[in-house]
């Protein structure tokens, strides 16, 4: 997905958000992605986010 605003004075500000946490409750939902191309690996692409994703998950470990 992606963040960002676009303000009243024309000013934007936008990204990509490949590694995102929301929390909500006490609780923390993760996602990780990437960038598909014609030459991706589909096994490799998966290892790639869940790599993403586990450092995500560490940076928020007690």
């Amino acid at each position: 997905g992606s963040i960002g605003y676009f303000g009243f004075n024309g000013h934007c500000d936008l990204n990509i958000a490949i590694r995102t946490a929301q929390f909500t409750g006490g609780m923390a939902r993760v996602q990780g992605g990437g960038g598909i191309t014609a030459r991706s690996q589909p096994a490799a692409e998966y290892d790639e986010s869940m790599t993403k994703i586990a450092r995500l998950m560490d940076a928020f470990a007690p």
